[in-house]
């Protein structure tokens, strides 16, 4: 791994070397552990969801109790109970009654419930006012609403604070760590998480040390090595990372932590020096255990219920994409077919999620002999190989278009980094990752038919180093900044700013 854009540079670990222990079989201990099926946050995202439905059913019951045996009109109240969701929904995030720590403690979160629904009753009372003055039956609604919401609120939480606990303890609900480094530090870090009850799970720990680390720690088994931990990461469900490894071997901690930064977890470090020093309060702004800190180095860009958003987004506006733009893809399918003797699609290897490859589909757009699926050389402007029709392809990007197939099988998104070439290079000389330090963070997503470097001019050739740099750059801000109307803007300017670049040739 060579880093030639940062301060540091070496060439020390082969990721993709074989096996330092080849009579070492872990396959059967990978294949004895139990994953969890729903991660903490994703399960506070659906207590969320379960309030706010609370509240409607309570308006609701309100309404019925209020004026029983008469005609309601809805249309009347839905004001102040779409105000009531919505502000109490910010309260209770305020007041932190969704963190998964909280979730567990039933006294707390009733102590905390009940003042933050108080004030969302004061609140909504005040609106009611502004809104309707003059109506007299509006107080006695308000009265019902506030004490059915009370008590089923309070005792909703009973229930979810009991089924949480539940679910942790059969590990259904959890957080999956992984540790690397099985030293004196790794120890004591599984050892003190033992006792926490808050659904942080360790799966295993690797270390190169095979002789010198026992194969167990407090029941967590040893995984493997340092090579084996980025296999793991990238074919099985981990949250977390936590790199256990001494301070002072900081030349490999910069090797291992920009080989992580391909993966989509969240990467930790345990400083050896302080890691179990620290008071609560400072140990909670970093990562939630009360006893330790864990130094935040990469968080996962999209977690929890943005995964569930992302995959939404992605299938249904694929698929409506895909119908509205089938006699477009039709015409370009006979274009290539009256226009150049082969096969209307090219497939070719591209690097994708976690950095696995897949195959990308697009149109033909160079003459058959010439396309070969391991190409080295990238397009020219005015390049032999490609065909009439197939320059108008590229240039109006309509050859890209069949990657709504990828779309619709989950191995793209529709917008990303775009995807690579594993061996595509900078000006014919440099492969990407290894002109960009940070070139690898860009698979922590997958990758899309059009994203943010794209719409701001950075696509086409990478003559030049800074042609790489800049579109990493915007490929990285878009992971950390990822939300799903950034996704919407992004695909509003494809279509404004037109298909047609000056960079595509």
């Amino acid at each position: 791994m060579v880093i030639q854009n940062g301060d540091v540079k070496g060439e020390g670990l082969d990721f993709k070397s074989s096996n330092p222990y080849p009579n070492e079989d872990l396959s059967s201990i990978w294949r004895q552990i139990q994953f969890p099926r729903i991660s903490r946050w994703l399960y506070s995202k659906i207590v969320q969801n379960f309030d706010s439905l609370s509240v409607i059913l309570s308006a609701l019951l309100g309404l019925d109790f209020n004026f029983y045996g008469d005609d309601i009109d809805l249309k009347y109240y839905a004001a102040p109970i779409v105000v009531g969701v919505l502000f109490s929904r910010l309260l209770f995030e305020r007041f932190s009654l969704y963190a998964p720590e909280r979730l567990l403690s039933y006294s707390s979160t009733a102590r905390t419930l009940i003042p933050a629904w108080l004030v969302s009753c004061a609140a909504i009372a005040l609106v009611d006012r502004l809104s309707y003055p003059s109506d007299i039956t509006m107080p006695d609604w308000e009265a019902w609403w506030f004490g059915i919401g009370l008590v089923v609120l309070v005792g909703g939480r009973l229930v979810v604070t009991k089924h949480y606990q539940h679910n942790i303890k059969i590990g259904r609900v959890a957080q999956s760590m992984v540790l690397l480094g099985g030293g004196a530090l790794g120890m004591s870090f599984v050892q003190r998480l033992k006792g926490n009850h808050q659904g942080f799970r360790v799966l295993g720990f690797f270390d190169d040390r095979r002789e010198r680390v026992p194969a167990t720690i407090d029941g967590v088994p040893r995984l493997g090595g340092t090579r084996d931990l980025f296999t793991f990461i990238s074919d099985y469900q981990v949250d977390t990372v936590v790199i256990a490894l001494p301070m002072v071997a900081d030349k490999r901690l910069l090797e291992i932590i920009q080989a992580l930064r391909r993966f989509p977890v969240d990467l930790r470090i345990l400083p050896d020096f302080l890691a179990f020093e620290v008071s609560e309060s400072i140990a909670r702004q970093f990562s939630d255990l009360p006893d330790m800190l864990l130094l935040p180095i990469a968080n996962r860009p999209i977690a929890g219920i943005n995964t569930l958003l992302k995959e939404i987004e992605d299938k249904v506006l694929g698929l409506t994409a895909l119908v509205l733009l089938a006699p477009v893809l039709l015409a370009c399918a006979i274009g290539i077919k009256l226009t150049s003797p082969g096969p209307v699609f090219y497939r070719q290897p591209r690097q994708g999620f976690k950095g696995r490859e897949f195959m990308i589909y697009k149109f033909r757009t160079m003459h058959q002999s010439d396309s070969p699926a391991l190409a080295t050389k990238l397009t020219e402007r005015g390049d032999p190989r490609i065909f009439p029709f197939g320059s108008l392809l590229r240039k109006s990007s309509l050859d890209e278009l069949p990657q709504l197939f990828n779309v619709i099988l989950g191995e793209m998104s529709l917008v990303g980094p775009r995807p690579h070439l594993r061996t595509a290079r900078v000006g014919n000389a440099i492969q990407y990752d290894e002109a960009v330090a940070e070139y690898a963070a860009r698979h922590r997503v997958k990758p899309g038919i059009t994203g943010w470097a794209q719409v701001n001019g950075w696509r086409g050739p990478t003559e030049v180093l800074e042609q790489i740099q800049k579109r990493v750059e915007h490929d990285i801000y878009y992971v950390d900044n990822w939300s799903v109307t950034f996704d919407l803007w992004i695909m509003i300017l494809t279509i404004v700013r037109g298909f047609f670049n000056k960079n595509a040739f």
